[in-house]
């Protein structure tokens, strides 16, 4: 009987299906969890770029709250709760605010400033949070909390050396070095034979061209944090400015290239020459204007009132001042090409009837010629605590002034004209100052210590203005002679009144001829208690910190 075949079974035939069992096992587990994590991965990348949305969103919030805090700013000077309550959320499409508040977190301090363009400079500072919370209103979307700390930073304007509302240009002939801080809103163009000691900033640009010559180009020397000079031979037009400019000055010059922004007053209105106007009304009660307006208007802040020769108290009373403190005299501007009838007021025989708080305001009501004016003669001693006299038309000042006693001083003025010690009305047959010949009215040296609040007229191509130079206005013979200055200088408005053309100087013109410039800044302003009476403050909104919550 054959043999039947023996087949071996291998034990690894018996575990194929098993394995095979497994293998389609894991390959299940690994494809759900291939797509569970494709799931994942898209969710977690949606709810990244959601929530990088949110954060924008966010961060959009407290650009609208600074922004908004700056509004109620430009019109208060201390904005009540209500106020910051009724800044509203912004409304950005595809989120909500489920919180949006700015809040005061303190009261007033004074601080020095420590980062930026006006760092060294002493400020009122008050704290502000803005915090902003934004969450997407699609599904999954995410949500941001962030805040934002400000300081709202109120700078007295005379620690300034130079300060302009507008363009200002320094283009002097004779050498001229100022060691004051130099800062404009707008554009500088400096050159020529000017030497800057200080920190400089332009919310506009900085140029070495002249605003009326565009090809005419120099090089102003500006001192370096090692205390060598460096020439300034570029400017806002190199590409590498901001770059350089950093670089060669560590940060002495700067302008909106390096995020310098805008020192404004806080008056409630936009035109800085209500600095200076008159009032709507002789009693405070009876006014309509603004508190913002009020408190800062040199007019309310007075304690002694001259208006068309009457005397008033800071209520509207009528007050007597001793004979001869104020009297009528004229003289011919030469700048002007007219004669001026100004309204003299003799600071020295004021006496007792010295404003309590130093502060004096003097407004002639002008004619259709604008031909009255106010002059300050016998300044050399002030009050004990010093003396601000403002006045809504040009000023004259003749004589030394602030040089016995120095104390805290400033003359604010529509335009402002400095008379030398030499200086002689016309009387009968003196010709002195209504000569056509500029040598018939030689200058005396004279000084000056003031701060000076004023305007000049605009430049444009082919006609100067006169640049800081000229801010004070001259109307002598001043070759050889010196004026010696020591203040600050600032420039907020385009004169109205004194508005002739800047001459240059010489007898073709017979205006003046320049004096040898001795200016400085008044370095005792570094001190609070040193400042004049009614001393103005320009406000900058500062961040300091932001945090996401």
């Amino acid at each position: 009987m054959p043999t039947k075949p023996v087949v071996i079974l291998k034990r690894s035939d018996g575990i194929i299906m098993p394995v095979a069992l497994v293998v389609m096992l894991l390959l299940t587990i690994l494809g759900i969890g291939s797509l569970t994590s494709s799931s994942t991965d898209l969710l977690t990348t949606r709810m990244q770029r959601e929530g990088k949305a949110a954060f924008y969103a966010a961060e959009g919030g407290l650009v609208f709250g600074t922004k908004s805090l700056n509004n109620v700013l430009a019109s208060t000077l201390t904005p009540t709760t209500a106020q910051l309550n009724g800044i509203a959320a912004p409304s950005i499409q595809g989120f909500t605010f489920d919180a949006f508040t700015v809040t005061a977190t303190g009261s007033s301090t004074i601080m020095t400033i420590s980062t930026g363009p006006y760092a060294g400079l002493y400020a009122f500072a008050t704290p502000y949070t803005i915090t902003a919370q934004a969450s997407g209103t699609a599904p999954e979307s995410g949500t941001v909390r962030l805040t934002q700390d400000l300081q709202d930073q109120l700078i007295p304007l005379f620690q300034f050396g130079v300060f302009y509302n507008d363009d200002l240009e320094i283009f002097p002939g004779p050498p001229m070095t100022f060691n004051g801080r130099i800062h404009s809103n707008k554009d500088i163009y400096i050159g020529g034979a000017s030497t800057v000691d200080s920190r400089i900033s332009s919310a506009g640009n900085i140029f070495r061209c002249r605003k009326d010559n565009p090809s005419s180009c120099s090089s102003a020397q500006i001192k370096k944090p090692s205390g060598s000079y460096a020439s300034l031979t570029y400017d806002h037009n190199d590409s590498n400015w901001a770059t350089k400019a950093y670089s060669d000055w560590g940060g002495l010059v700067q302008d909106s290239a390096h995020g310098v922004q805008q020192l404004n007053l806080p008056l409630g209105t936009t035109d800085p020459m209500d600095l200076i106007k008159r009032g709507d009304a002789l009693n405070p009660a009876d006014s309509s204007e603004s508190a913002t307006l009020k408190s800062n208007r040199m007019y309310w802040q007075a304690d002694l009132r001259i208006l068309d020769g009457v005397a008033y108290d800071k209520n509207g009373n009528i007050v007597s001042l001793p004979a001869g403190a104020v009297s009528t005299k004229t003289l011919y501007d030469y700048r002007e090409g007219k004669t001026i009838t100004v309204r003299e007021i003799d600071i020295g025989n004021l006496g007792s009837s010295t404003p309590a708080n130093g502060i004096l305001y003097v407004s002639e009501t002008q004619n259709s010629n604008n031909s009255k004016a106010v002059r300050l003669s016998n300044g050399a001693t002030l009050p004990a605590g010093g003396l601000t006299v403002a006045s809504d038309n040009p000023v004259y000042v003749k004589g030394n002034y602030n040089t016995n006693n120095k104390k805290g001083a400033a003359i604010f003025g529509d335009a402002v004209s400095f008379l030398s010690n030499n200086w002689k009305d016309a009387t009968g047959s003196n010709p002195y100052n209504s000569s056509t010949e500029l040598d018939d009215r030689p200058a005396a040296s004279t000084t000056v210590n003031a701060a000076l609040v004023t305007g000049n007229t605009t430049t444009s191509v082919g006609s100067y203005n006169g640049g800081l130079e000229n801010l004070p206005r001259f109307l002598e013979h001043w070759s050889g002679k010196t004026f010696t200055y020591r203040g600050s200088l600032v420039d907020l408005w385009q004169s109205q009144q004194g508005n002739g053309a800047w001459k240059s100087p010489g007898d073709s013109n017979n205006v003046y001829a320049a004096p040898n410039r001795v200016w400085s800044y008044d370095t005792d302003f570094n001190n609070p208690a040193n400042l004049p009476p009614g001393t103005p403050r320009v406000r900058t909104l500062a961040g300091t910190q932001w945090a996401r919550m």
